[in-house]
């Protein structure tokens, strides 16, 4: 995962230094409308082998022939209607370039839609050596794809088509395999398992529709308000914390089939403990992580995307903030519990309030103005879900979190602050002052971990290799 990761973000640390920031911003104006037809055209079909691949096994190449030309259909339906779109598209983002690119994203969109089951495939498989090599393949032919036709011809529309011939080897590939090892064909799609995976999909692909809304509605305000040089300076700013979710998932993955074994026993005090200790180990390494990447902010913005991204510096901040709730997590307890319904709610919520606030907040504010949308209506989906989780585990609101650990984490990162604070107002480049502070910082927060009894030398040991593991 770390290596995939790695390859995954030097795209954007390459192309800004190719591309102008009104390039770079079309670039991902492009990106953004394919990949948001992408995430809510699969309709949770992807989601539902998770449960038919297991639970099926006698009828695996039926259920494969039907996910695969499912896909193929939506992705026929949708790609022309797309591509009728183009000049609405292009007065809508208010750049007449737009039209001229449409084409290869109609087919990247097309071909990746298409070839979705490929990310699923070899780990419903429970083939984890495979799952290893084809991260690295597909992030590696991608990356190599994009930068080397970036490089060659300095030009987005050839670096759109680099990506359609990348989502194609994928579609290649994918349809090869199933046919060889599935013998996939349309005259093998039964109609009552059809009927059965559409009803489980449906709940999930309008959650996730919902949820897609939700999450790039300031987005799209922003880039039909904005131009796209401020568009890409959005697109950097949510940059983020770079390995932090390898950090969650290796977590959540232990926890979550505890909790649903705990579910059965109807043992909600263990649910609780568990929670709250995962509560735990989140904060003790995001909220430290935040702090120091706020403070870092400039020097990891101008070094990684140069000195002509400093507006996303603010935003960057801003953004950092979406972490600190992710510590709380209350949808794996609900998940644990099967409560999809308060899941659906809160998403539902939280894209009424990012429709609002970014209506009104984008125009007065720019993309201060989207990165608090975002923030807030995140917030109201983690509240909505923390509200369900105070249910249905009987807590009171002092019960509801760890509030101790947490606020004691936020002291001793406050304390160990001092120490970057002071290397950031000494007169060296983004290299040493990044490198210093991390050191340093990371120094003092595992020294008053340690004193405190907050962690042992055998946990730091144990961390540390699990992380170099993912």
């Amino acid at each position: 995962k770390s290596a995939s990761f790695v390859l995954a973000i030097l795209i954007p640390i390459i192309l800004v230094r190719i591309f102008s920031k009104d390039n770079y911003g079309i670039y991902q104006q492009m990106l953004f409308v394919s990949l948001f037809l992408i995430d809510t055209a699969k309709w949770g079909l992807i989601n539902s082998l998770y449960y038919y691949f297991p639970h099926e096994k006698d009828k695996r190449a039926q259920l494969m022939s039907q996910t695969f030309f499912l896909l193929v259909i939506i992705g026929l339906f949708l790609l022309p209607v797309l591509y009728i779109l183009r000049y609405p598209l292009s007065d809508i983002f208010d750049s007449p370039v737009i039209a001229t690119l449409v084409f290869p994203i109609c087919l990247y969109f097309f071909f990746m839609l298409t070839s979705l089951i490929l990310d699923s495939l070899f780990i419903l498989e429970k083939k984890s050596r495979v799952v290893v090599i084809y991260e690295i393949i597909n992030k590696t032919v991608r990356g190599v794809l994009v930068i080397g036709t970036a490089i060659v011809f300095n030009d987005v529309y050839y670096v759109l088509w680099s990506l359609t011939i990348f989502a194609f080897i994928r579609f290649s590939t994918l349809y090869i395999y199933i046919k060889k090892n599935y013998g996939i064909k349309i005259r093998k799609i039964e109609i009552p398992l059809l009927k059965s995976q559409l009803r489980y999909a449906f709940p999930i692909g309008s959650a996730r529709m919902v949820g897609e809304i939700g999450n790039k509605v300031d987005k799209f305000i922003l880039a039909t308000l904005l131009t796209p040089a401020h568009f890409a300076a959005y697109s950097i700013a949510q940059f983020g914390i770079p390995f932090i979710s390898i950090f969650y998932s290796s977590i959540s993955q232990v926890v979550i089939p505890e909790m649903t074994i705990k579910k059965k026993a109807e043992d909600l005090i263990e649910i609780k403990r568990l929670w709250h200790k995962m509560v735990s180990q989140f904060s003790m390494v995001t909220i430290p992580v935040v702090i120091l990447f706020s403070l870092l902010a400039k020097s990891i913005i101008t070094l990684l995307f140069t000195d002509q991204y400093i507006d996303s510096i603010p935003v960057y901040r801003i953004f950092l903030l979406i972490t600190m709730i992710h510590i709380l997590s209350p949808s794996v307890v609900l998940r644990a519990f099967k409560k999809t319904k308060t899941v659906f709610v809160s998403q539902l919520c939280s894209m009424i309030v990012a429709i609002i606030l970014s209506y009104f907040l984008i125009p007065s504010y720019g993309m201060i103005g989207g990165a608090f949308s975002f923030i807030i209506s995140s917030f109201v989906k983690t509240f909505v879900q923390l509200t369900k989780v105070k249910e249905v585990l009987s807590l009171s609101l002092l019960s509801l979190l760890p509030w101790y650990n947490i606020l004691k984490i936020i002291l001793f990162s406050l304390i160990a602050a001092i120490f970057p604070i002071i290397i950031i107002n000494q007169d060296i480049n983004n290299i040493m002052t990044i490198t210093v502070s991390g050191i340093g910082y990371a120094l003092v927060m595992l020294f008053i971990y340690y004193y405190m009894g907050i962690i042992k030398y055998q946990d730091v040991i144990k961390f540390a290799r699990s992380i170099v593991r993912s």
